[in-house]
């Protein structure tokens, strides 16, 4: 959490100033109080009594308006907070597949927007002021100064009760601390549940799968609710006690009190109800911690799972930092692992793509295809080696540099909330040049008069999926978004998987116009006529991977099946 915080030193420094004042200002009452019973009290001057009241009251009002400010500077470090880490969070949740490694954390899942829900819950950590405690906590030792002033015995009374009730303190982080952890690993896992669910909603329903994920859900929600009411018993127990504590103490100095004044010459009557007031306020930050200190875990929790998203998130360098891509790319020494898994799909493949090349991807379902894609376009991050765009990392070129040059269709194609103009423009400002390029991509990838022929054509809304459009009218949707202003790479995961002869046709007849146009093109296929038309082959299954020019390749193939 202080990672986040330090970047507001000054307004952290102006909110100790501010608990500084307004801690000193709360001996305003009981001096006010030791005057009246001192001295007012006995020299029976109205005059002294309205002086001392006019000061009171003004000092109050001058806490009063600290303490509003304190507030008010809580809610806007807060919503700085949120501001500034927005883009991060969203970058973070959008890049999260090249983040994630492959051996670390496989057991403790998290949901892919649980940044988001990090962010609010420490935002609202931060804006409610709760931290004033651990501030005010700070300057507890003025307090118990001020009793060491009126008598020792009550300075030791009040340390006395001090250390009890941090002793308390201490016990409810530990408590804390466990059962936080536990409460959210398993809320996690419920939530992945869900997540997963609604990604495959149409199956589940289809399948009456519904009930037995609900248990599922369940198993994991359960243990969450019990440790979180667990927690939540142990520290209202605590909480209740320390303020029991607490207030034994403050009844018992005023004890402490009077017998001070019958038998000794050093105290004052007024110093009885001084002393309580003071003792109050030097132990009630400590007790007050006790009761949000399930709020405080939680937003370290939060707060320390944003740190680690922020300072792991990899660094896009705009492409002017790096040498002009001359369409040259370079794998080495690649080892690749499934997200979560240890066991590796595939170790030290090593290959050179150059201008017009083609690579068709082979093998069998489940040996690491789609993995080695997403490692082609840097959104996953390899376990071992490199994927090189003319000596750069392809995971750290900057988001623009990856719009332009990158078009990539995925096995599972999703629209995104907006018009079929909006995803197949990737969401550029609409203009006239803009129009001309998703035109000119329809038209390649046989879509165009199909999408003419919807009800609002090119400015059909597509909101929670693409549920009015077919698999196939998806899936031509979803390669004209790749193809999308020429891009110099292109990954296509199954391109013909959803495709009639018709549009498989197309496919292939636009690879063969990349290939002429000098442009790269990557592919996943289980089709021969599209390994065919490929200049270069990837065969790739448990027990080994081999690739080359495709002839050579096939060559090789074909002469272990006849042995």
């Amino acid at each position: 959490m202080y990672f986040l915080l330090k970047k507001y030193r000054s307004g952290l420094v102006l909110l100790l100033l501010f608990s500084l004042v307004i801690s000193l200002l709360q001996f305003v009452v009981p001096l006010y109080m030791m005057q009246i019973y001192n001295r007012i009290l006995n020299s029976r001057s109205l005059e002294s009594l309205e002086l001392i009241t006019i000061i009171a009251i003004s000092l109050l009002v001058v806490m009063g308006i600290l303490e509003a400010g304190r507030s008010r500077l809580w809610a806007l470090i807060g919503q700085a907070l949120e501001h500034k880490l927005d883009g991060d969070v969203y970058q973070a949740i959008i890049q999260q597949p090249a983040l994630a490694k492959t051996t670390e954390k496989k057991d403790k899942p998290q949901p892919r927007t649980q940044p988001l829900h990090d962010l609010k819950s420490l935002k609202n950590f931060v804006s409610m002021g709760s931290i004033n405690i651990f501030f005010d906590a700070l300057f507890a030792p003025i307090f118990f100064i001020a009793l060491f002033i009126l008598h020792p015995i009550v300075g030791w009374v009040g340390v006395g009760a001090g250390l009890i009730i941090f002793s308390l303190a201490i016990i409810s982080e530990i408590i804390s601390k466990k059962m936080v952890a536990e409460a959210s690993e398993f809320e996690a896992k419920a939530g992945q549940i869900i997540e997963n669910s609604l990604r495959q909603n149409d199956a589940v329903q289809s399948m009456g799968m519904g009930g037995r994920l609900y248990q599922r859900w369940a198993a994991n929600r359960t243990p969450s609710i019990d440790s979180t009411a667990k927690s939540q018993s142990y520290l209202g127990t605590i909480s209740g006690l320390a303020k029991s504590i607490r207030l034994t103490v403050q009844l018992g100095i005023l004890g402490i009190g009077a017998y001070l004044v019958l038998t000794t010459n050093e105290f004052l009557a007024g110093g009885i109800i001084a002393a309580s007031i003071i003792m109050g306020r030097a132990l009630a930050p400590i007790d007050q911690s006790i009761g949000m200190w399930k709020q405080f875990v939680t937003a370290r929790h939060a707060g320390k799972r944003l740190s680690e998203v922020i300072k792991n998130c990899e660094t896009r360098l705009p492409l002017n930092n790096q040498p002009k891509p001359r369409l040259i790319y370079s794998i080495q020494d690649l080892g690749l692992a499934a997200p979560g898994q240890q066991k590796p799909l595939m170790q030290n493949v090593s290959f050179q793509l150059q201008t017009g090349n083609s690579l068709a991807i082979v093998g069998p379902n489940g040996a690491g295809k789609t993995t080695l894609l997403k490692s082609l376009t840097g959104i996953l991050s390899p376990a071992a080696g490199s994927v090189r765009l003319d000596g750069g990392r392809v995971n750290q070129l900057s988001e623009q540099d990856r719009n332009q040059l990158f078009g990539y269709l995925p096995q599972d194609i999703q629209l995104l909330p907006g018009t079929i103009l909006d995803n197949i423009c990737r969401f550029a400002e609409i203009n006239d040049d803009i129009i001309a390029k998703t035109y000119a991509a329809t038209e390649l990838a046989g879509c165009h008069h199909l999408i003419q022929n919807l009800p609002s054509g090119y400015q059909t809304e597509i909101s929670g999926g693409a549920s009015q459009l077919s698999s196939g009218q998806v899936q031509l949707i979803g390669l004209a978004r790749a193809i999308y202003d020429s891009p110099d790479l292109l990954i296509l995961d199954e391109p013909t998987a959803n495709l009639d002869d018709h549009g498989q046709n197309l496919v292939a007849k636009l690879i063969l116009q990349r290939k002429e146009q000098g442009l790269i093109t990557c592919f996943t296929t289980h089709q021969k006529p599209m390994i065919n038309i490929c200049t270069h082959l990837l065969f790739i299954s448990p027990q080994r991977t081999l690739v080359g020019p495709r002839d050579e390749i096939i060559r090789i193939l074909t002469e272990e099946k006849k042995q």
